[in-house]
């Protein structure tokens, strides 16, 4: 605990630190520093390093403010009830050492029935209180759940991306590129960063990258531009934070056409780069 709580107290020191969650590493190093916490309550403690360790990592992330906010209440929460646990636990012990008392000294025995019977319903009350607090902590990381899945399928749905056997595909069309080019235009930046940060919230998820051209220029070339296409694409996704290891990309020329080549029309929407999010 001493080598997590140094990582703490530095986080809690950095000048640009949310608010809310300084007060909760203070809330953990307190009771990280109570004997009676850490030697009562371990596991409830940990659970609450961990919550604050999460929004830590949210926090260092550049997650939204009240995404940062949300964790941090939850994990000031997990503080709270793992004290509540110590102390239940210290008056079990109590409980227990009048017991031990009882078969030693000659005591009235109903006054100690009535002892251990008031302790035991103080016991059950804050058993009952704790599971309160965690059935809120539940409900509240469910309704934070369904509100990250919302947000994710706005972003799917500006994407205009589709559900197909191979999984979901994003199709980026024309103004990606200048003709012939391979380097990206500004105009698709803010397209791979929304893509970026969809991928971010998904780490799960493999990304394969295709490229694909018209029938304009030898069948060789279109072959090189639209692999160099998807490479450009890969790499805009790898500078916005996706690892390497999840992108693989590919060129397929002029093979695989979405509509006819006659056209101009049939020939932009050929020239396209599908993303598919496995």
């Amino acid at each position: 605990m001493t080598a997590c709580a140094a990582s703490l107290a530095l986080a809690a020191c950095a000048p640009t630190a949310n608010r809310n969650l300084v007060a909760a590493e203070i809330q953990l190093r307190s009771a990280e520093a109570d004997p009676t916490v850490v030697e009562r309550a371990a596991v409830p403690l940990h659970d609450a390093h961990e919550s604050v360790v999460e929004a830590q990592s949210a926090f260092n992330r550049g997650e939204k403010a009240i995404e940062v906010d949300h964790l941090a209440y939850l994990a000031s929460r997990r503080v709270e009830i793992a004290r509540a646990i110590a102390a239940r636990n210290v008056a079990t012990g109590e409980v227990e050492e009048l017991g031990r008392e009882r078969a030693e000294v000659v005591l009235d025995a109903r006054t100690a029935e009535a002892e251990n019977a008031r302790a035991e319903l103080g016991i059950a009350r804050e058993e009952t209180e704790i599971a309160r607090e965690e059935a809120g902590i539940a409900r509240e990381e469910a309704a934070a759940s369904a509100l990250t899945a919302e947000g994710l399928a706005g972003e799917l749905s500006a994407l205009e991306a589709k559900q197909t056997a191979r999984g979901l595909v994003v199709t980026l069309g024309g103004v990606l590129f200048d003709v012939d080019r391979s380097e990206l235009k500004m105009a698709a930046m803010q397209d791979l960063e929304r893509l970026a940060q969809l991928l971010n919230a998904e780490p799960g998820r493999k990304v394969l990258i295709e490229g694909h051209t018209d029938s304009t220029g030898r069948a060789e070339y279109n072959d090189v531009l639209s692999r160099q296409r998807a490479e450009s694409v890969g790499s805009a996704l790898i500078r916005d934070g996706i690892a390497p290891s999840r992108i693989t990309t590919h060129g397929f020329g002029e093979s695989s056409p979405l509509a006819t080549n006659v056209t101009s029309a049939g020939r932009q929407e050929n020239r396209r780069v599908e993303i598919v999010l496995e």
